[in-house]
């Protein structure tokens, strides 16, 4: 899981975008500064956007570049390796930074490296632009990059749209690309997607589209709407926000006749399951009430505990991730709200806690639809 971010001629704000990018990935930051005669510098760090701020901020202020790109990142690894992965990554003075997984890709430490790769390949016998096309026509999915070469910021995104991709223009004529809007709302007059299996390039001439993919279609990530983005991010001409209310709402209308509204108490499992919880709640008329609360003590990952290496790491984090309010649990009936179940160690840990500190009842409503093979 990663976030990504491109800016051409308003290099300052990359820190404030990555900021706003922060809840895609916490344990790795970095950026690629292209300066005006064509050089690109790197920076990049362990750790959290504020832990490296001053670092990065001091070599942007130092080159002055006319385009970045910048990338956050979780990690899925163990630390070395994951160290020896933070992008973005440069080579032949292209910088490119990635967000998505391509699958089957043999003989690469990871797939940001493949692509890095296919592109150096072929850098000495076809133009940049044609290099992109044949990229989205040979690998499928599922990407969305940001890249630097030859004086000109480029996004594109696989053919299927898998993972998010926007971009917007400000009102100095600076240009935005973002994996989420709320990343870039504020510096930009509009925004648009970047559609499925598309090439844009920005450069002194403004936006020009290279190419778009004459079988794209639209497979957005269910996992980016239900759990991935920022609620106040927008995607397919919707707030995320109203995406996650209307899936509470879906599933209050299974439950209309189950629950009382005096003998029970609703919650979301902090923080992509409170939305879809609390319009359950309304909707149900059943009293809603915040006992279950992330601490500050997750770290390495540990807030998106599904991705982590090893089962041991991920009851671990588990472990250190909520607290309860022991005074609103004791001797209720619970109805949990969580946004999805994918390994079940969260759920399993919530309702182990709940039951220690005297529930009557534990009932476990997921808005996410089964994916079902």
């Amino acid at each position: 899981m990663c976030g990504i971010i491109g800016i051409y001629n308003n290099s300052s704000n990359i820190i404030d975008c990555l900021d706003k990018l922060q809840h895609r990935g916490k344990d790795g930051v970095g950026i690629a500064m292209n300066t005006e005669s064509g050089t690109i510098i790197l920076e990049k760090k362990l750790g959290t956007l504020a832990e490296n701020e001053a670092v990065l901020l001091e070599t942007i202020n130092k080159t002055n570049p006319n385009i970045v790109i910048g990338h956050v990142r979780y990690s899925t690894r163990t630390s070395n390796e994951f160290a020896n992965e933070l992008q973005p990554l440069m080579s032949n003075n292209i910088a490119i930074a990635h967000n998505g997984n391509i699958p089957n890709v043999e003989n690469y430490k990871h797939d940001t490296l493949y692509i890095l790769n296919y592109i150096e390949n072929n850098i000495d016998t076809l133009p940049f632009d044609e290099i992109l096309i044949n990229l989205i026509n040979i690998v499928h999915s599922a990407y969305s990059l940001v890249l630097i070469y030859d004086n000109c910021l480029y996004a594109l995104r696989d053919r299927y749209g898998i993972r998010p991709l926007c971009y917007g223009k400000s009102s100095n004529g600076s240009f935005y690309v973002s994996s989420e809007s709320i990343a870039i709302e504020n510096h930009v007059s509009s925004i648009c997607e970047v559609g499925p299996g598309q090439i844009l390039k920005i450069n002194a001439s403004g936006v020009q589209e290279i190419y778009t993919h004459p079988l794209a279609q639209q497979s957005l990530c269910a996992f980016e709407l239900i759990y991935f983005m920022n609620p106040d991010s927008q995607i397919l001409g919707t707030h995320v926000h109203t995406y996650r209310e209307t899936l509470g709402i879906k599933l209050a209308k299974k439950d209309k006749y189950i629950f009382s509204p005096k003998d029970h108490i609703v919650c979301g499992v902090p923080s992509s399951g409170i939305v879809a919880a609390e319009s359950y709640a309304k909707f149900l008329g059943i009293p809603y009430e915040q006992f279950i609360r992330k601490t500050n003590k997750t770290t390495n990952g540990s807030d998106r505990t599904f991705i982590l290496p090893t089962q041991k790491s991920r009851i671990e984090a588990i472990n250190k991730k909520f607290t309860f309010l022991e005074e609103a649990i004791k001797d209720k009936h619970l109805i949990i709200v969580d946004d999805t179940i994918v390994r079940g160690n969260i759920m399993k840990g919530i309702i182990k806690k709940l039951k220690e500190y005297g529930a009557k009842t534990i009932h476990v409503r997921i808005p996410a639809p089964r994916v079902v093979d």
